[in-house]
């Protein structure tokens, strides 16, 4: 297995497509930094121009963090279909194929996060320092706080992916999980009162709730969040290596 992992590891790593998200995504972030910074001197009633607005753009931003995510897991499997094939010829078993897979790709996914919060992190102490600041402990948190569930939709993507599943089917799903489902079974809580305790478990109330104690500056570890985030990965990873182990190439 570890083979094969160094092996994938050396073929992304030559994939021109993961350092064009890194730099894409890097210039967004200090352009958005910029602006807000010339925003605030120009003005002295901006009230945007300072580390908690930063902040809380990244932590409110889960669905866009959630589609980086997809797109990592696109490009980790891209054209590969082709190669996988051959491996299991080659006498690769599935189950190597396919956790190695996973691993590398939420361990790319993750360096990808890590590089863009400690930008956040640095962009914010250079053109924000003296501002309202909820705190890097806090704002640190807060994304600990999404990792679970970021990592389930991760799983999420692969699992399609693998499963050659259409990429439109695999973001209406992404969507209707982590942000529509909550909004239809708010609507039935009237008429049966268990559903309330269930939305707090769900992604879309997580990442709320999430948002709201960053602004209150008083980041707390939730618990719920990993209860979600395992079941899901968890679930999703074994119905996606049960397919795997069955499809025909």
């Amino acid at each position: 297995m570890i083979n094969y992992m160094k092996s994938e590891i050396y073929r992304f790593n030559r994939k021109k497509t993961y350092g064009i998200l890194l730099a894409i995504t890097s210039i967004l972030i200090i352009s958005f930094v910029i602006v807000l910074n010339i925003a605030g001197k120009g003005s002295t009633t901006f009230e945007y121009n300072n580390i908690m607005f930063l902040y809380r753009n990244v932590v409110g931003e889960g669905p866009l963090i959630i589609m980086l995510g997809f797109i990592v897991s696109n490009i980790l499997l891209g054209k590969d279909l082709n190669i996988i094939k051959s491996s299991i010829h080659g006498g690769v078993s599935r189950s190597i194929i396919f956790w190695s897979k996973f691993l590398i790709g939420t361990g790319y996914y993750i360096l990808l996060g890590i590089i863009l919060v400690g930008l956040t992190i640095i962009l914010g102490q250079v053109f924000f320092k003296g501002t309202e600041d909820p705190g890097i402990k806090n704002y640190i948190m807060a994304l600990l706080n999404m990792l679970p569930i970021l990592i389930s939709a991760f799983a999420i993507s692969y699992t399609f992916g693998i499963s050659q599943i259409k990429n439109s089917s695999t973001i209406i799903f992404l969507l209707f999980v982590y942000g529509v489902l909550e909004p239809i079974l708010n609507l039935f809580t009237d008429i049966f009162k268990p559903l309330t305790k269930i939305l707090g478990y769900l992604p879309y109330t997580i990442f709320l709730n999430n948002l709201e104690y960053l602004g209150n500056k008083n980041v707390v570890f939730m618990s719920q969040v990993w209860i979600t985030g395992i079941i899901i990965t968890t679930v999703v990873l074994i119905i996606g290596y049960r397919k795997f182990k069955k499809k025909d190439f």
